[in-house]
């Protein structure tokens, strides 16, 4: 998967906004809305940071790839990318 941040200026205080995408290479569309509906089912668990726009494009392995080391691989991309709430602890995967 790939995440693409977008910082505001204008909504330090608003929540988090998100987008999953999925294109037609991860599969038809019973697999494209399986990706789209776990991965957020998994956003919806990270504390994110107020004020920020997160574009979450779903890969063919979001389709198969066990809950639980999906939510791994998407808080540590998040957490790389400093928009992770540290105030507040996740539970995130399994």
């Amino acid at each position: 998967m790939v995440v693409h941040v977008l910082e505001r200026t204008d909504g330090d205080g608003e929540p988090a906004r998100v987008a999953v995408i999925a294109s037609r290479r991860v599969g038809g569309a019973v697999q494209r809305n399986r990706a789209k509906r776990r991965l957020r089912e998994l956003i919806r668990r990270l504390p994110l940071r107020h004020g920020v726009d997160l574009v979450v494009v779903a890969r063919r392995q979001c389709v198969d790839a066990p809950f639980a080391e999906l939510g791994t691989e998407l808080e540590e991309l998040c957490a790389a990318l400093g928009v992770l709430d540290t105030s507040v602890s996740a539970e995130v995967g399994g």
